[in-house]
């Protein structure tokens, strides 16, 4: 039988699978009936059929040294677990792109920004010692002189588009 709760069951209200589904949760909160701070993150079909995840946090509230209650904050991070699978999606496409394009892309992070008002000579300077390679793909890598993008990603230009002697 499920637990009581002001004359309810929890089975009353949650479907069986994710009655089941939850006991690793339930040995979570039996960490904050012994004193110990717990935290759960899971998944709940709710009662529309639409499956919604939760992060749960029991703090366990003491008195003369024994616990006596426990504090509940539930979370819906159902939008957030959401995001980050659009966001994993859409890295792993740039990624394949960036492997497989045949045209060279690449993109240089100046920091800090470069003042406007210095002279040619001193920009190219500035660009050197600060700019570093942001992003890169496989095609302008080997034209580089690297074996992957991932290996260029992050070094100083210099060491990728070396700068031409005086005179040259």
């Amino acid at each position: 039988a499920g637990e009581k709760a002001a004359g309810v069951y929890d089975e009353d209200y949650m479907p069986e699978e994710a009655h089941a589904a939850f006991e690793p949760q339930r040995r979570r909160l039996y960490q904050a009936l012994e004193g110990q701070p717990a935290q759960a993150e899971f998944p709940f079909l709710c009662p529309d059929g639409v499956t919604r995840h939760f992060d749960v946090r029991w703090t366990p509230v003491c008195a003369g040294g024994d616990v006596v209650a426990v504090a509940e904050v539930t979370r819906d991070v159902t939008q957030e677990r959401e995001l980050q699978e659009r966001l994993r999606r859409s890295d792993e496409l740039f990624r394949g792109y960036m492997k497989s394009s045949t045209e060279n892309i690449y993109c240089f992070e100046i920091d800090p920004p470069m003042p406007l008002d210095l002279t040619v000579e001193e920009q190219l300077d500035y660009l050197y010692e600060h700019t570093r390679v942001a992003v890169a793909n496989a095609a302008w890598a080997r034209q580089a002189g690297f074996d992957g993008w991932e290996s260029i990603v992050g070094l100083p230009l210099d060491e990728v588009v070396p700068r031409a002697a005086p005179g040259n």
